[in-house]
């Protein structure tokens, strides 16, 4: 696990990867290479998201012990333009009250078929639609998105937009 400042992600933004006369973090024309190392750039527009320790727990019912578990995280949405930035600001503002399917990281992992290696990097194996598909064993519990709001809208950079998006991730614990 990392922490959000020591992470290499945070140093190394990948600005206008798409344009080829921008010399920024581009190819070596011998080699291929990159000058900085993949695991070390990230492309824009990108959207990081980061637990944060807030969270409460409560019963969710009289006679069992399930608990509705709440976990606040931050959407950090950087692109290398304005209008990039807003649409994806305003496509995490709209997912108030969304279900999506989270998967079982261990039975995942312990089946070899985890999509990511120790960098964070891709490995080619499942992608999340294939791990949350109703005919696989790695499918889990629900999880609502609620209480979101856009917190930051800035630029600290003519070539950096950041928008913050907060929300709040319920998932049920125990049997219902």
């Amino acid at each position: 696990m990392l922490v959000a400042d020591s992470a290499p992600w945070w140093r190394e933004i990948q600005l206008r990867s798409l344009r080829s006369d921008d010399t920024h973090f581009t190819q070596d024309p011998r080699t291929g290479d990159w000058s900085i190392g993949g695991h070390h750039r990230i492309q824009l527009p990108a959207v990081i998201v980061e637990t944060v320790p807030r969270g409460k727990s409560e019963g969710y019912e009289l006679g069992n012990s399930a608990l509705v578990v709440d976990q606040d995280v931050i959407f950090h949405v950087l692109a290398d333009n304005r209008e990039d930035r807003n649409k994806l600001v305003s496509i995490l503002e709209v997912q108030n009250d969304l279900n999506i399917w989270l998967f079982d990281s261990d039975t995942v992992a312990a089946s070899g078929v985890f999509p990511l290696d120790f960098r964070g990097e891709r490995t080619g194996a499942y992608r999340y639609p294939d791990l949350v598909a109703t005919s696989n064993p790695y499918r889990w519990k629900t999880c609502r998105l609620h209480d979101i709001v856009v917190s930051e809208v800035d630029a600290w950079h003519p070539r950096l937009y950041e928008g913050t998006v907060r929300a709040t991730c319920e998932v049920i614990f125990g049997t219902i």
